[in-house]
């Protein structure tokens, strides 16, 4: 029986993944090796996919996890950004997702 399911579950984390005591670049490259398929060679075919996911593990922001305030959407703050999203916005425009959504 469990009874501190959290220290369960960091023990088995820190079981699986002991890199992660020490999150360096090559120690988080590790953990996405890990945790793709063993014929996956993710990093070596597309190394921008692989650093934007070590750059996630560093810098995520744990208390997006819990309960804040929702903010309503306002035009005239995203007029703002709006030049700065143009990637985004040009490379969905043909992606099947973008067909499926509507």
């Amino acid at each position: 029986m469990v009874t501190a399911p959290f220290k369960a579950m960091l023990q088995t984390l820190l079981m699986m993944f002991p890199e992660i005591l020490v999150p360096t670049r090559n120690n988080l490259l590790k953990v996405v090796h890990k945790l793709s398929s063993p014929e996956s060679r993710l990093s070596e075919k597309h190394p921008e996919v692989a650093e934007h996911l070590v750059l996630l593990m560093k810098n995520h922001n744990q208390q997006a996890m819990f309960i804040h305030k929702l903010e309503l959407y306002d035009k005239e703050k995203a007029v703002a950004v709006k030049e700065k999203l143009y990637f985004l916005t040009i490379s969905c425009q043909n992606s099947p997702i973008s067909k499926m959504v509507g």
